[in-house]
């Protein structure tokens, strides 16, 4: 049971990793909280749904359509709504992007509907043997899909010109602009990246987690602790904190009360601030008077 356990904790916490990456992509790119990051993941699953009720393709063919509107998507909300307000204070972005996820919830319960539906998958009734333990073939879908993204994003993080200066904007912009690096491209790639990110999330989860309007909001409060949880600005700490907090909450829910399972990330959300506010691989910053 334990091997189970923990092989469906590494599944949720792929998803929780991905999530928490979006997030501090765009936070170390534009000092921005984006509240509606869970909805991007949301919209992106419905985008899914519909193109698979329409044209029919196979499930795992779904995913490159599906990245591509995601990332169209979010790149909208970039130019429509965050564009303008730079330069203004953090509250009124922060509130936009809260204004975004309202907006996205209402627009999907107006075209799809507020009751869940599943999202087709060949993958939800199978299972893989590994001698006496059943591994469910959607959780496997879903680690394996979540590390060849994690392992994309690395090697263009390390080896192209966009993703290294992704990096130099993300630690200092200003500079980056002097030295010529386009920071308004650079920030409209960041908010590409992180719908692309958060359709696989979606994408993946969904046939085990039915789709419904809330369940990015649900999904980005747990990604959110687990961002915290590994050191919030820190890419490393959100994809270990992802998966770290995966495995604890499906171990616990495994030998506890299901009621506690979802309470989880939020008690490690609190004790992370009181003992550690700089996660496992934040730094602190000291500020000069």
């Amino acid at each position: 049971m334990l091997i189970q356990l923990i092989t469906s904790g590494i599944a949720l916490g792929s998803i929780y990793a991905l999530i928490a990456l979006a997030l501090v992509l765009i936070f170390k790119g534009a000092q921005l909280l984006n509240l509606a990051q869970g909805e991007l993941v949301t919209i992106a699953a419905y985008f899914s749904l519909a193109i698979l009720t329409q044209v029919q393709i196979p499930y795992l063919l779904v995913i490159l359509p599906a990245l591509v509107l995601a990332g169209i998507f979010a790149l909208l909300v970039e130019r429509i709504v965050i564009r303008p307000l730079i330069g203004s204070e953090e509250w009124p972005i922060l509130l936009a992007t809260w204004g975004v996820s309202i907006t996205i919830r209402g627009m999907i319960g107006l075209i799809w509907g507020h009751e869940p539906r599943p999202l087709p998958s060949p993958f939800t009734s199978s299972h893989l043997r590994l001698g006496p333990y059943a591994l469910s073939a959607q959780e496997v879908v879903i680690i394996l899909t979540s590390l060849l993204m994690l392992t994309f994003f690395y090697l263009f993080f390390t080896r192209t010109k966009s993703g290294l200066a992704m990096q130099v904007v993300a630690d200092n912009a200003t500079g980056a602009s002097l030295c010529g690096i386009s920071v308004s491209r650079i920030n409209a790639l960041t908010w590409m990246t992180s719908g692309m990110v958060a359709a696989v999330a979606g994408i993946t989860i969904s046939p085990i987690f039915f789709l419904h309007v809330d369940m990015g909001f649900e999904l980005l409060l747990s990604a959110f602790s687990a961002a915290v949880l590994g050191g919030f600005g820190s890419i490393i700490g959100a994809i270990v904190g992802g998966y770290l907090l995966g495995i604890i909450q499906t171990v616990s829910g495994g030998y506890m009360p299901a009621a506690i399972k979802s309470s989880v990330p939020f008690v490690i959300l609190i004790l992370v601030l009181i003992f550690r506010p700089t996660g496992i691989f934040g730094k602190a910053i000291v500020e000069k008077k």
